[in-house]
């Protein structure tokens, strides 16, 4: 008969704390998502502000205004023939389709109908990269400063207005990042469902625009380089390539095949010499210290004084006037860096400008001048931080 353990020989679990057993208060999970809350609270109200005052009228409106009518009117057609006209489409149709539609049952007017459209393609992208924050960035302050940079850049507040099929980049681009993040964070069925998400992102990016077509290629590298230094199981790479980038990749093929005469007929008659050479694409270049202070689109250059125009810039049409020339397309003037930085930071278009009445460029003031050469200045500053953090990181990875 076995006898019983000595009380010497047994010892007694650490009752658990109160603390331990308490679940989560309802403040403590609000308090958890407070970020969250009030970047898109404030996300909401500088759109519909856009949405009022006409924000969703930008580069080529009038051009995206009789797509939408012809995907309105003909959707069959519109989804299924090529275009080889002077308006012939430079993206794929899904945008146009879907916001056809946002025109028609909208409780507004058609036009403010696609830009509600656009603002919740917009925060559906806002949230989906929230989303990837949360599992990466614990700390809230840190994420509320990533969300705050993020919305209210320029480049991303415009996106998710104007009418465009940029607009559906954002929530293409959150899809994937979402679901990366999964495969490289999560197992099992977390890790299964990212590579769906990455497999639907890429979908809608290239049925929306053509330069996703790349987006196959850059997940084929990606596991790539997760087979060779064995960060995930044999597996689940076999998996990653056959959703994330066999299926995708089959699906690019079909709209390339589908849609390249329309290509070929908005590019054929381009002028040559119009490309970025090498040098443009990499070289920081003399003539990019002027991007220090925030250049319209529509800046005109005398082509015979060679004087610039200054603030207070007037609305425009497309084209300058005889004798002038647009300062930012004169060719190999500007390094590409240094024009990326010029439209992340300011509103190059002038698209969100006091004063505009539908011109193709808005009007710009003395003092929104004065602001965004405040912006485009810190652009560069937080440009060159992440380029310093970036390198730092991958060498401390290395080493």
């Amino acid at each position: 008969m076995m006898s019983a353990p000595s009380m010497s020989t047994v010892t007694a679990a650490p009752p658990a704390s109160a603390a331990t057993l308490r679940p989560p208060t309802w403040r403590g999970r609000f308090a958890n998502w407070v970020p969250e809350f009030l970047v898109v609270t404030i996300f909401v109200l500088v759109q519909i502000n856009g949405i009022r005052h006409g924000g969703f009228a930008g580069q080529d409106f009038e051009i995206h205004t009789q797509w939408l009518q012809e995907a309105a009117d003909h959707p069959w057609q519109f989804l299924t023939e090529n275009q080889s006209n002077a308006l012939a489409r430079t993206n794929p149709p899904l945008y146009h389709l879907l916001a056809a539609v946002a025109a028609a049952v909208g409780p507004l007017s058609a036009e403010r109908n696609v830009a509600v459209f656009n603002l919740l393609a917009g925060l559906a992208g806002l949230l989906l990269l929230m989303a990837t924050a949360r599992m990466w960035i614990a700390s809230a302050p840190i994420r509320a400063a990533l969300y705050l940079f993020l919305a209210f850049l320029p480049v991303f507040c415009i996106h998710t207005l104007v009418t465009a099929a940029d607009v559906l980049t954002m929530p293409a681009g959150g899809l994937i990042l979402l679901g990366t993040s999964r495969v490289l964070a999560e197992q099992g069925r977390a890790a299964r469902s990212g590579m769906a998400l990455i497999a639907g992102g890429t979908a809608l990016g290239v049925l929306s625009k053509f330069t996703f077509s790349t987006v196959p290629l850059l997940m084929a590298a990606l596991a790539g380089v997760l087979f060779v230094w064995r960060l995930l199981p044999g597996k689940r790479v076999i998996w990653l390539m056959i959703v994330a980038v066999g299926a995708p990749l089959l699906l690019t093929g079909a709209v390339w095949l589908r849609f390249h005469k329309t290509l070929d007929s908005h590019f054929n008659d381009l002028p040559s010499g119009n490309n970025f050479s090498l040098s443009d694409l990499l070289v920081i270049k003399a003539a990019d210290w002027d991007l220090t202070e925030a250049i319209p689109y529509a800046r005109r250059r005398n082509e015979n004084s060679k004087q610039e125009e200054r603030a207070p810039y007037p609305e425009m049409s497309k084209h300058p006037e005889q004798g002038y020339t647009f300062s930012l397309l004169e060719r190999h003037r500007y390094s590409y860096p240094a024009l990326l930085v010029n439209a992340l930071f300011t509103d190059i278009m002038n698209v969100r400008q006091a004063g505009r009445t539908g011109m193709y460029f808005g009007p710009r003031s003395i003092q929104s001048q004065e602001r965004m050469n405040l912006a485009i200045r810190s652009g560069w500053l937080f440009a060159l931080l992440g380029l310093t953090t970036v390198i730092w990181a991958l060498f401390g990875s290395l080493l």
